[in-house]
């Protein structure tokens, strides 16, 4: 009933022009309890000893939103493990499209543990969790897993139906924090080598293509892709994965490379920086350049500022990009 209202609303709001409001069960605790009565009822009480594993209210507003998946195979053994780990997340949402709230949204969960993402650490204190209910990866084939180029191990798909409702809540969280589309990111992502979820097989384009959640580059042939890919070096790939967030220890980018490969180009997640992931971090580059994000109406002005003060330390390599960035060209 609650994902059906949750649709509504946002169909509602599409139709008549106006950004998509969050429709936040925290707003009334007595919704809150009733309707963690009628789904889960071991976790009917937010303030109770029952389920009590969330943190202090945010210090400032968050700004990060961090996708997982559960490693079950339901929702009840979601909220299981919860109780077992000490861990939490503001949302759970499930194989049917079932979105369940779990943590008030001006609270810390415990999902994101040691983490880093461009500048900010510890995640917990800065983000939204959304936990995803998928069993997540297998060592061996098992029915209904799929396997990727580059990785021996088997995953599982998420239903078309769970895909739209990681969308629309997504999109609802973005509206409300103002949380721009490249800080959408999956727990793989901020805990480099550590974490593999939410995975390869979630569809972050269908995410930012159909309901405007996240960032994706284009995915269309480059202009000049030869000219981009004979002046580029390693190291220039490793200093765009940088600008966008990815922090690797000790320098291991491979496993900042799979991390892009799995939410941008997962076609091959090998770790290995294969032609197609270099398209890929071009496109972001172009994109990224031209993109205003909805939410915040601010373009991603940090990562363009250093990504111009890259360029002009070694200008004849990234010769390439003067041909497609006006900003460039003007020596901005």
């Amino acid at each position: 009933m609650f994902r059906l209202l949750l649709i509504a609303c946002f169909c509602v709001v599409q139709a008549i022009g106006m950004q998509p409001l969050l429709l936040s069960l925290d707003e009334d605790p007595r919704i809150t309890q009733k309707f963690l009565q009628q789904i889960i009822p071991e976790c009917a009480r937010l303030d109770g000893s029952s389920f009590r594993t969330y943190g202090d209210r945010f210090d400032r507003p968050p700004c990060i939103a961090v996708l997982h998946y559960t490693e079950t195979r339901n929702r009840g053994g979601a909220m299981e493990a919860f109780r077992d780990n000490g861990t939490s997340a503001h949302y759970v949402v499930d194989q049917d499209g079932d979105i369940i709230q779990i943590v008030p949204l001006h609270h810390r969960a415990f999902h994101a543990g040691v983490s880093r993402f461009g500048d900010h650490t510890s995640l917990n204190g800065c983000s939204i969790g959304v936990e995803i209910v998928n069993r997540g990866l297998a060592e061996h084939e098992e029915p209904g897993a799929v396997q990727l180029l580059g990785d021996g191990r088997w995953w599982f798909p998420f239903p078309p139906e769970q895909t739209r409702a990681v969308g629309l809540l997504v999109q609802a969280l973005q509206a409300r924090f103002r949380i721009p589309g490249w800080n959408v990111v999956g727990h793989m992502e901020i805990a480099l080598g550590r974490k593999s979820d939410p995975g390869p097989l979630l569809d972050y384009r269908t995410l930012f293509v159909d309901y405007h959640g996240g960032f994706f580059p284009s995915e269309d042939p480059i202009v000049n892709r030869m000219e981009f890919l004979e002046r580029l070096v390693e190291d220039d790939y490793h200093a765009i994965l940088s600008l966008i967030g990815y922090r690797p220890p000790e320098g291991q980018w491979s496993l900042a490379i799979k991390a892009y490969q799995m939410h941008f180009s997962r076609g091959n997640i090998s770790g290995e920086l294969v032609e197609e992931t270099k398209e890929s971090l071009i496109h972001f580059v172009l994109d990224i350049h031209s993109y205003r994000d909805p939410y915040t109406g601010t373009r991603h002005t940090s990562f363009i500022a250093e990504f111009h003060t890259l360029v002009w330390t070694a200008p004849e390599r990234f010769d390439p990009f003067f041909q497609h960035i006006p900003s460039l060209q003007a020596g901005e």
